[in-house]
């Protein structure tokens, strides 16, 4: 767990790949027996995570599996309701920035990247 009460996946290299958070205001406690919440955010910083189409992947089976597991539902960051085709068409814009990025000599997860982005 992280200071900020996310939990963090992070590279070998030690960055942060995507985190979980308490989508209510109060981070999740360390250790906390019985909490609940009404809802968990995945976070995944676009330009700064190195491969992101894979860790995209990553993120949108774990977001599965776990709406499915705990009987939740699975929204974007609009309460929209995410499907198959959503999640090909959001990895498409994804395709499209990284794209971009790196037409202009910034690749995500890079140097660069980390100097304009964070």
């Amino acid at each position: 767990m992280q200071a900020d009460g996310t939990y963090a996946l992070r590279n070998e290299a030690g960055r942060v790949l995507y985190a979980l958070a308490n989508q209510a205001a109060e981070p999740f406690q360390p250790n906390a027996v019985g909490a609940t919440t009404h809802g968990i955010t995945l976070l995944f910083d676009v330009p700064t995570v190195p491969e992101g189409l894979t860790v995209f992947g990553h993120v949108a089976e774990v977001a599965m599996r776990l709406s499915k597991s705990l009987g939740g539902r699975l929204v974007d960051d609009n309460g929209k309701l995410v499907t198959q085709e959503s999640l090909q068409k959001i990895r498409q814009r994804l395709a499209e920035a990284y794209a971009s990025m790196g037409a202009r000599g910034i690749p995500a997860g890079g140097e660069r990247a980390n100097r304009l982005f964070v």
